[in-house]
């Protein structure tokens, strides 16, 4: 029991209120349809899940009617990024169909 206790201190729960406010992409974290939080870290492996939830954004703003110029805006991108986001998604579309 003392164990126990010794490996929780410092550990303790905070009981504090986060509010909730989402970013740029949706206002609450709840209703975000994004796959990948854009503040959680890069996992270990690469900067590929990186790259795709840049490209998943990038769609939602394109299918919501955003101009390449107002996506490339909103993510703090260039336009060229936006258009490389594109085109690399649709190679990768292509490489899906038998």
């Amino acid at each position: 029991m003392l164990e126990e206790l010794e490996l929780t201190r410092g550990h303790e729960p905070t009981y504090d209120a986060y509010p909730d406010r989402g970013c740029k992409f949706s206002p609450t974290c709840i209703t975000c349809p994004l796959e990948a939080c854009r503040y959680d870290k890069t996992p270990p492996r690469g900067k590929s899940s990186t790259t795709d939830a840049k490209r998943q954004q990038a769609r939602l703003l394109r299918d919501g009617g955003l101009t390449v110029q107002e996506t490339a805006l909103r993510m703090g991108m260039s336009a060229r990024g936006v258009f490389a986001l594109f085109e690399r998604e649709k190679k990768l579309r292509q490489k899906r169909l038998p």
